[in-house]
């Protein structure tokens, strides 16, 4: 082999030498940054895990938002059904008393129709000529007769005196009267007076 390929061969392998000696000297102050994906698994305390965490934190605010809304519908749907029921409570509470009310006028209208002294129109020359004829007599006289009556024929002989006759014949009947009954009785007569109703034949019921 010739001399200066030897020279050459020497010289290269000191060149290697010479550069793994300078690799080995600097491997022990040589950092080797770990990979991404393997830095994200071994540590979360690195910046990717918290951007999942906020991410997680913003849809259970989100999902609370809305889950809120919803009760907070429900709410007012279930006070409107309340409220319209306690409406329709009140309206069949008014309805009720109304008809209630109805009813007694009724009834009341039947008592009044009851209670009234009906006069026919045949009655009328009748009853004038009685009331001339106990008019004509001495007051004294005429009340006794009246007492002796029954209390529709004195209220109706009574409503056709007229009214400086039928004071007369009250006072002598306050004057004369022998007990309470006949007292209680001249009441009755003059209010059974306030009842006393011409009688067309169209309304029917009533006292004759």
């Amino acid at each position: 082999m010739p001399i200066a390929v030897i020279i050459s061969l020497a010289a290269g392998l000191g060149l290697i030498f010479g550069l793994l000696g300078a690799i080995m000297t600097s491997l022990p102050n040589l950092k080797i940054p770990h990979k991404k994906n393997h830095q994200e698994y071994v540590d979360l305390s690195e910046s990717a895990a918290p951007t999942k965490m906020d991410d997680l934190t913003g849809v259970a605010k989100e999902l609370e938002a809305w889950r809120k809304e919803l009760t907070e519908k429900q709410n007012r749907e279930l006070q409107f059904d309340a409220e319209l029921l306690k409406r329709e409570d009140l309206l069949k509470a008014e309805k009720e008393a109304l008809t209630r009310e109805e009813q007694k006028l009724t009834d009341l209208q039947k008592d009044i129709e009851t209670s009234l002294i009906r006069v026919k129109a045949s009655e009328e020359p009748k009853l004038q000529e009685l009331a001339d004829l106990y008019k004509s007599l001495k007051a004294e006289d005429a009340v006794q007769l009246l007492k002796k009556a029954s209390t529709i024929d004195a209220i109706k002989v009574f409503t056709h005196l007229d009214l400086k006759t039928q004071s007369k014949f009250i006072s002598v009947w306050l004057n004369t009267a022998a007990s309470e009954d006949e007292k209680k009785a001249l009441i009755d007569i003059i209010d059974g007076m306030k009842r006393v109703n011409p009688d067309d034949g169209t309304t029917p019921g009533g006292v004759n």
